[in-house]
């Protein structure tokens, strides 16, 4: 039994996007769809002492209203590296785990990609790596995949010979289960519970970036998941 999970290239995503790539056998970003400025893809959360910010990628969007994620690229005349190097600096360089993981961080955004989709993904595909996931993971811009939405999932699903989609509880709003349980998918639907974990701080933050995780859990993270 094959299960797989499709999801748009998130920006250092938060912690529930990595549980969700633990749970199958394959991942597929879907990067050939549109994309859409001043989302997730382009922008997460860190901690800024007891609240939070927003740490931001710039693109080249200036008429460029149609272009799929795959074809968004970062306005890299922007300093963007060195305002979120030093966001990560001021925010948690009295963390615990800093020091183990911040210069790998570091060359990551130093490869300076042309691409917020590469960017990404080397992200996303570093933290799995910590985290020890197995996972394998593809991209749709890599094949011709034809339809939109529910039916886009299912050729996925075909295509990769998949006999379950695990999709997060949000897509129960617009995901046609029937379409699945006709194509002999089966659809289930992701239950993570948000778990707390020590970020020295009075009030407890989710839903923020895995790096705030790693920075004070460090190997540990990996419980979290």
């Amino acid at each position: 039994m094959t299960k797989i999970a499709i999801m748009q290239p998130t920006f250092l995503p938060w912690i529930g996007y990595f549980s969700l790539i633990k749970k199958v056998d394959k991942f597929i970003f879907l990067d050939s769809v549109q994309f859409d400025k001043r989302s997730w893809q382009q922008r997460n959360k860190i901690r800024n002492n007891n609240k939070f910010m927003y740490v931001t990628v710039p693109v080249l969007s200036k008429n460029k209203f149609d272009q799929k994620i795959s074809e968004v690229k970062i306005d890299r005349s922007s300093e963007y590296i060195e305002k979120h190097l030093k966001s990560f600096k001021l925010n948690y360089s009295s963390t615990n785990y800093f020091d183990i993981y911040f210069d790998d961080l570091k060359k990551i955004y130093e490869n300076n990609f042309e691409y917020l989709s590469e960017l990404n993904i080397n992200l996303i595909k570093h933290f799995s790596n910590l985290l020890n996931v197995e996972t394998e993971f593809f991209k749709s811009s890599d094949y011709n995949f034809e339809d939109n939405k529910t039916k886009l999932l299912i050729n996925i699903c075909k295509y990769f010979k998949a006999n379950t989609y695990i999709s997060p509880e949000g897509s129960k709003d617009y995901l046609i289960e029937k379409d699945f349980s006709e194509n002999n998918i089966c659809l289930e639907y992701q239950n993570y519970i948000h778990p707390k974990y020590n970020q020295n701080i009075n009030d407890f933050i989710p839903h923020l970036s895995i790096v705030d995780l790693f920075f004070n859990e460090g190997a540990k993270s990996k419980n979290y998941i």
